[in-house]
């Protein structure tokens, strides 16, 4: 086996098949499937350095989610303390009937027994009923709330994010917002009402005998031991779940979205292959969740069959040695029933809080990038007097270990004013060049100027609404014309449109079209050349 030290997932355990798919990169004669190692050791000054605190997000920032429907919590709450007051009267119900009503055979008494315990029935349905639809409320609510925040990072982020990230890999993480909401809307309330659910029968079963309880607690504890020992075995399944979905979509995505470019390169096969084997690998770790799910789950089973059989027949003993009545024990066994659900509620609370927990480490690596524009950083929203660019000893390398400078010590001007074309053989840098005058990079060497004014002092989204940019693989939204023309635009201004749509010279082919400028672009609507979706 091999032991990995990842600063992002804790400690990792993987058999050595296992591994070597993962790190071997190459075949050799010699030594068969070898990867590359790179061995640091620090120096003495590397301990003198201050570490970098790290932001977490926290369950109190998680919590707000449910701050915000507190009214409705609150309404919750009380269903479920109703509910749970008015099954606290079953088993002394169950007890009496039989102590009393079947003992002297007073069939008014249990009948009337019986009434209550219908009428109680009734009032349970109800309020659960109720409950239900509450919950369902806040957990739209909260549900929006969550993706709405998400979203809006997202949108904050430098555009470069999206260049270096898959696609794939962010709508997992969308995923782990519904897990994050799961919790915080399923398991985690209603653990809380279990758990006074569970302190208040165990005071009912220590009442009617404590030996019960002490088998009660024991056999329980050797299943919540049991549980625990699958928790880190489930953690690591579940990072590799979320790369194998995470590829999945992406190889899915390219298939929907490239399919014209397989055809026209007879790589059908090709990809469909490299799906499957996608698909191989997610059944093959489906296979081995299953094993460990179904040995925990036996487990499990034997523990919990184990502790009943030992209650029962403790109760049927003390039945006969006249230690309980025939009714305490029926009211004994519904109370044990009822401290059952509780125990599994916690324990399927403890998973649910590992996949929540990380899950919301997850989402930390995208809550801690920092913003396109940070709040507290003024950055200018105003054009100089001279809109002349300047270009200083310009030298960008895309992000990545080594990776060789696109542009090495550019020195140009762009005089305002005037047309300026920048031509070049495939690969010298011009979409790169138009990349940084848009600030969807700006990690760079040298300066830009914007008259006498530094470029990076800039606001990126005051800037952008002063240019205009069709690169070459402009989006096209399932969208009216219109509306994929003036993207940022919520009223949208038809002169201008009209202007614009004169200026690239597509005025007269949209006007040939039955619906004009609301004719339906994308996957819902016509199909347009690749110029025409450039124009």
């Amino acid at each position: 086996k091999v032991n990995i030290a990842d600063p992002a997932r804790g400690m990792l355990t993987y058999e050595k098949e296992a591994f070597l798919d993962y790190w071997a990169s190459q075949e050799n004669a010699k030594h068969g499937n070898v990867g590359t190692v790179l061995v640091l050791e620090p120096t003495a000054e590397f301990y003198k350095l201050e570490g970098e605190k790290e932001n977490k997000l926290t369950w109190t920032f998680v919590s707000q989610y449910l701050y915000q429907s507190k009214g409705k919590l609150a309404q919750v709450l009380l269903s479920l303390t109703v509910t749970f007051c008015l099954q606290l009267m079953f088993p002394f119900l169950t007890e009496t009937m039989v102590d009393t009503g079947i003992n002297t055979k007073n069939m008014q008494y249990i009948t009337l027994v019986l009434i209550a315990q219908l009428m109680l029935t009734i009032s349970t349905t109800v309020i659960d009923f109720i409950r239900t639809r509450l919950e369902i409320k806040i957990s739209n609510r909260i549900t929006l709330s969550v993706l709405s925040d998400f979203w809006i990072k997202l949108t904050r982020l430098p555009v470069s994010f999206y260049e270096t990230h898959q696609t794939g890999d962010v709508m997992q993480r969308i995923g782990d917002n519904h897990t994050v909401q799961a919790f915080l809307t399923g398991q985690a309330f209603g653990t809380i009402f279990s758990l006074v659910n569970f302190v208040v029968y165990s005071i009912i079963l220590i009442n009617y005998n404590f030996k019960l309880f002490v088998i009660f607690t024991i056999g329980n504890m050797l299943y919540l031991g049991w549980i625990q020992l699958f928790l880190r075995i489930q953690r690591r399944l579940n990072y590799e779940s979320f790369n194998l979905s995470a590829k999945e979509n992406n190889a899915t995505l390219q298939l929907v979205q490239g399919m014209q470019e397989i055809r026209l390169n007879n790589a059908e096969q090709i990809k469909r292959w490299e799906w499957e084997n996608i698909q191989v690998g997610s059944f093959r770790l489906n296979i081995k969740g299953l094993n460990y799910s179904q040995l925990q789950s036996a487990g499990a089973t034997l523990i919990n069959g184990g502790k009943n059989i030992v209650i029962t027949f403790t109760v049927a003993q003390m039945v006969v040695t006249g230690q309980l009545t025939f009714g305490a024990m029926l009211a004994v066994q519904y109370v044990i029933g009822q401290l059952s659900g509780p125990v599994s509620s916690f324990l399927g609370m403890v998973q649910s809080y590992q996949n929540a927990k990380i899950s919301l480490e997850r989402l930390n690596e995208i809550y801690e990038l920092d913003d396109e524009e940070p709040i507290d950083q003024n950055m200018l929203k105003y054009l100089p007097p001279s809109k002349t660019l300047k270009f200083e000893n310009l030298t960008f390398s895309y992000p990545g270990a080594g990776n060789d400078p696109v542009l090495r010590d550019i020195n140009l001007e762009i005089p305002e004013g005037k047309i300026t074309a920048i031509v070049g053989v495939s690969g010298s840098g011009k979409t790169t060049l138009i990349k940084l005058l848009l600030k969807i990079y700006d990690q760079y060497l040298g300066d830009i100027k914007v008259g006498e004014g530094n470029f990076r002092n800039y606001s990126p989204s005051f800037w952008r609404r002063q240019c205009g940019a069709v690169l070459q693989d402009g989006f096209v939204f399932n969208d009216s014309i219109a509306k994929n023309i003036a993207v940022g635009d919520q009223n949208i201004d038809m002169e201008r449109l009209i202007q614009s749509c004169h200026v690239a010279n597509i005025l007269s082919f949209i006007e040939t079209l039955p619906n004009g400028f609301n004719t339906q672009l994308g996957g819902d609507g016509v199909g347009i050349s690749q110029g025409q979706r450039q124009r």
